[in-house]
């Protein structure tokens, strides 16, 4: 799911902001002539709003060359993806995504001279052209997340120097899955080595059976297959699993395979037809353990 996200959810346009002269009722003073630049708050808000609008326009067309042209060389993220992975995910997302539908809403905007951060909501919705095995047709995926972009000046422009993920979530639904209400919940940060527990919630129609596997991966390119560890669902439609945080420091997901079944006993035997898939994630950003020196242990001990 990362795959995607960070190439389409991550996407940014240029700004320039003209000189705009001051008039000057003195004689012996023109300040029109030194170039004063315009740096008003509603004006610099209204040229980055335009840039988002333009962020959709290019994604939704596909135009490759101007959406990285909105990045500055030394682009590298929070999960250490730098442009040129960056151009490489989008042209796959493009692949297995090449109809899903792109929002954005800007939930905060914050402009300096040389420096803003925008804050968005972004969600993507559709199809994928992606297929799984024992079931036919398309996927359908989901997906959220809220970013933190990065921007600086660079030779007059604005462009994105880097870019942050503060939530994560999405879905990606094959067969009857499609129509089952699911989700996953998982917290948005931990510890480095640390445990914490994630749940996957199905809300499973009599005439079917849930089979659901939970487990976590550091988010790296490309993504690995998660491991399958099947079990079948409580009969409160919920199952959890405590999961321990990578110790390396690096962002992770967890995530939830589940497979909807069919089952039909005949004679001794137990017959299972898979009738739906869903793969859920939710993005938990690690946090460094932070260990106290044991010069202080000491002297706290003694207080």
């Amino acid at each position: 799911m990362r795959n995607l996200l960070s190439a389409i959810l991550v996407i940014m346009s240029l700004v320039c902001f003209g000189a705009v002269g001051f008039a000057q009722e003195s004689k012996d003073i023109n300040l029109k002539n030194i170039g004063f630049t315009d740096m008003s708050l509603e004006s610099k808000h209204n040229d980055i709003r335009a840039l988002f609008r333009n962020m959709n326009k290019y994604t939704t067309r596909h135009q490759l060359d101007k959406i990285m042209n909105m990045y500055s060389d030394d682009y590298v993220n929070f999960d250490g993806v730098d442009k040129k992975k960056l151009t490489q995910n989008l042209k796959e997302a493009w692949i297995a995504y090449p109809n899903v539908k792109y929002k954005q809403k800007i939930l905060f905007l914050d402009a300096g001279v040389d420096f803003a951060k925008v804050v968005t909501l972004e969600t993507v919705k559709g199809d994928t052209t992606m297929s799984v095995d024992y079931l036919p047709g398309y996927g359908y995926i989901d997906a959220e997340a809220i970013l933190v972009y990065h921007l600086k000046k660079v030779a007059g422009e604005w462009k994105i120097y880097s870019d942050s993920t503060i939530h994560e979530q999405s879905s990606l639904k094959y067969g009857i899955a499609k129509d089952i209400k699911m989700s996953i919940d998982a917290p948005g940060k931990a510890y480095a080595g640390s445990e914490y527990t994630a749940s996957a919630r199905v809300d499973v129609p009599k005439e079917y059976v849930a089979m659901v596997s939970i487990n976590n991966e550091m988010i790296k390119f490309p993504m690995g297959k998660p491991e399958d560890a099947f079990r079948t669902i409580k009969a409160d439609t919920v199952q959890e699993r405590i999961l321990r945080a990578n110790k390396e420091d690096k962002n992770e997901n967890a995530f939830a395979s589940i497979g909807i079944a069919e089952a039909s006993v005949n004679e001794n035997d137990v017959n299972i037809k898979i009738k739906g898939i869903a793969i859920l994630s939710k993005r938990v950003n690690i946090l460094k353990q932070v260990t106290q020196p044991e010069s202080d242990v000491k002297k706290n001990e003694t207080i």
